[in-house]
C-alpha cells in the first residue's frame, strides 16, 4: 500500500473512532453529572486524573515499542523483534507489580486529599482502587498498541475502540439513567471494558500480525532496556508534560478550591482534549513513517510530512476554534445545560474556552513536529523543551490563581501559556534549527493559508451572528449547518494545497461522470 493510502487509512479510522469518542462523551457527561451532581461528579474526575498518573511509572517505555518494532521490520530483523517484545513485556509486568504497591500504600491517603466525607470514605477507597487496579492490569497489554502501530494498524485500534466505546456507552445510560447506582459501579464498568479492550488489540496484534512473536526469557536482553529506556525517559518526559498540562491543574483546582470547581474547568478542558484528535490524528500518525524515511536518509520528504501535517491540522483546529469562540455559550447550554450547572457555572465555562481555544488550536497540530522530531532521533531536546514550557505555563497558572485571585481562571491561562511558548514557538523552531529549514519559510508554508481561513470564519460569524440570534436549539442547529458549508468551502479554497485541489477535483469529476449513466 503507497505511503498516501496508509495515512489515509490510519486517519480516517482515527477520526471515525473519535468521532465515536465524541457523541459517548456528549451523551454520557451530562447524564453522570445529573445522576451524581457536581460534587460527586467531581471526585470521579479528581481520582480518574490522578490514578492516570500511574500510567508514568511505565517511563515512557511503551511509547519506544513501536518505533523500534517499525524499525527492525525495514530492516528485516525478526530476531531483534522478538528481543523487543519479551524485553518490553518482562518490563510491563514489573511496572504492573509496582502500581499495584503503589496502590495500597497510597488508598488511605486519597479520602484526606479529596476532604470527603466520613459517609463517602469506604466508596472512594473501592474506586480509587479499581480505577488504579485497571491501570495496572493494563499495563503488560500495553505492548499490543506498540506493535499495531509499527504496521500502521492505526485503523485496527480505532475500530476496537469504537466497540468498547459503544459497550460502555450503553451499559452507563442503562445503569444510571435510572436508578440508584453509585461511582463503584461506574468505576467496575470502567475497569472491564478498559481492560476488555487492552487485551483484545494485545491478542489481535500477537496472534494476528505477529505470530512469530514469542516470549522468552531468553530473549530478554539488557541492551535492548538500555536503547528503549533512552527513547523511553524522553518518551516519559513527553507524557509527563501532556499529563502536568491536562490532568495536573485538576487536581489542583480540587485540592486549593473546590471538588466542585474541578468540574468546571475539566469540561472545557475535555472538550478540547476530545477535539484535539481529529486535529491530532494525521500528525500523531508519522512517528514510524518518518522513521523509516529517516532509516533512508530522505529529508525532504520529512519536510514535506511535517510541513503537510501540520498545515492541515490547523485546517481542521481552526474552524473549530471560531466556532466555539462565537457558538461554545450555545453549545454548552444545548450540551449540559438541563444537568443541574447554574447559568454562572455555564458562563464561568465559557470564558474559559475563549481563554484556551486559541492557543488550543494553533500549537495543537504540532504534534506532526513533536512526531517527526521523535522519530529521527531528537526525541530529548523535544521532550526537555516541552517539559519546561511545561512547568513555566503550570507555575504561572498558580500563581495568577493564589496570588492573582483569578481562581481557575489563572489556571487556564497558564495552560495556554504552556501551549504558546512549547507548540507555537519551541517545537518548529527546534525543527527547523535541525532540518536546516528557513524559519520564515516554515511559518508561512504551514500557518499563512490557515491563518486567511481563520480571517474568513472569523468575519463570516460577525456577520452571521448580526442577522440570526441563537436562542434555542433550533437556531442553535441552523448556525452549526450553515458554519460546516462555509468552512468546507473555505477549506477546498483556502486551505488545500493545489496539488490536492487538482486531486479532489478529479475525484469529484469521475463521480459525476459515474453517476450521469
Amino acid at each position: 500500500m503507497s505511503l498516501k493510502k496508509v495515512i489515509f487509512k490510519n486517519v480516517a479510522a482515527g477520526w471515525f473512532g473519535k468521532l465515536i469518542l465524541i457523541l459517548t462523551t456528549i451523551i454520557m457527561t451530562p447524564l453522570l453529572i445529573s445522576h451524581f451532581g457536581k460534587h460527586d461528579y467531581g471526585i470521579w474526575l479528581m481520582v480518574g486524573q490522578g490514578t492516570s498518573f500511574l500510567m508514568l511509572l511505565d517511563f515512557g517505555i511503551a511509547n519506544s515499542v513501536s518505533r523500534f518494532v517499525s524499525k527492525n521490520i525495514v530492516l528485516k530483523n525478526n530476531t531483534e523483534n522478538n528481543q523487543v517484545y519479551s524485553t518490553a513485556i518482562a518490563i510491563f509486568s514489573g511496572f504492573s507489580i509496582l502500581i499495584m504497591i503503589t496502590i495500597l500504600i497510597v488508598s488511605p491517603f486519597v479520602p484526606a486529599i479529596l476532604n470527603v466525607a466520613e459517609s463517602q470514605k469506604n466508596i472512594i477507597y473501592w474506586v480509587f482502587g479499581l480505577t488504579g487496579l485497571n491501570v495496572a492490569l493494563i499495563f503488560p497489554f500495553r505492548v499490543g498498541n506498540g506493535l499495531l502501530q509499527a504496521k500502521d494498524k492505526y485503523d485496527i485500534i480505532a475500530f476496537v475502540e469504537v466497540f468498547f466505546n459503544l459497550l460502555k456507552l450503553f451499559l452507563v445510560v442503562s445503569f444510571f439513567r435510572d436508578g440508584n447506582n453509585g461511582l463503584i459501579v461506574l468505576a467496575v464498568i470502567f475497569f472491564i471494558l478498559n481492560l476488555s479492550n487492552a487485551v483484545t488489540l494485545f491478542c489481535l496484534a500477537t496472534k494476528k500480525y505477529y505470530p512469530e512473536l514469542e516470549f522468552e526469557f531468553k530473549s530478554i536482553t539488557i541492551r535492548n532496556f538500555k536503547e528503549m529506556s533512552s527513547l523511553g525517559n524522553s518518551a516519559f518526559l513527553q507524557t509527563l508534560s501532556g499529563m502536568m498540562g491536562a490532568k495536573l491543574p485538576i487536581l489542583i483546582i480540587g485540592v486549593w478550591l473546590s471538588v466542585g470547581a474541578t468540574t468546571l474547568y475539566s469540561i472545557p478542558n475535555a472538550l478540547l482534549r476530545k477535539l484535539s484528535p481529529f486535529i491530532t490524528m494525521l500528525g500523531s500518525t508519522f512517528v514510524p513513517i518518518a522513521s523509516r524515511l529517516d532509516a533512508e536518509n530522505k529529508y525532504k520528504q520529512l519536510t514535506q510530512l511535517n510541513i503537510i501535517g501540520v498545515r492541515y491540522g490547523l485546517i481542521m483546529s481552526i474552524p473549530i476554534c471560531v466556532f466555539l469562540f462565537f457558538f461554545a455559550d450555545n453549545l454548552l447550554f444545548v450540551w449540559i445545560g438541563k444537568s443541574g450547572l447554574s447559568e454562572e457555572d455555564l458562563s464561568t465555562m465559557y470564558n474559559l474556552i475563549k481563554i484556551m481555544i486559541i492557543p488550543f488550536a494553533l500549537g495543537t497540530p504540532q504534534i506532526a513536529t513533536r512526531s517527526i522530531l521523535n522519530a529521527t532521533g531528537k526525541h530529548w531536546v523535544s521532550a526537555i523543551t516541552q517539559f519546561v514550557c511545561t512547568l513555566i505555563g503550570i507555575g504561572c497558572g498558580l500563581l495568577l490563581m493564589i496570588f492573582a485571585d483569578m481562581g481557575i481562571t489563572g489556571i487556564a491561562i497558564g495552560w495556554a501559556l504552556k501551549i504558546i511558548l512549547s507548540d507555537i514557538l519551541a517545537l518548529p523552531l527546534l525543527y527547523c534549527k535541525y532540518f536546516k529549514v528557513s524559519v520564515f519559510i516554515y511559518y508561512k508554508n504551514v500557518y499563512a493559508s490557515p491563518l486567511l481561513l481563520a480571517f474568513v470564519l472569523f468575519l463570516f460569524c460577525l456577520i452571521f451572528g448580526k442577522v440570526i440570534i441563537v436562542s434555542g436549539v433550533f437556531e442553535f442547529i441552523i448556525c452549526t449547518v450553515v458554519f460546516g458549508i462555509v468552512t468546507l468551502l473555505g477549506i477546498y479554497s483556502i486551505g488545500l494545497l493545489p496539488i490536492h485541489r487538482s486531486y479532489l477535483n478529479g475525484k469529484l469529476r469521475r463521480l459525476m461522470v459515474k453517476f450521469s449513466f
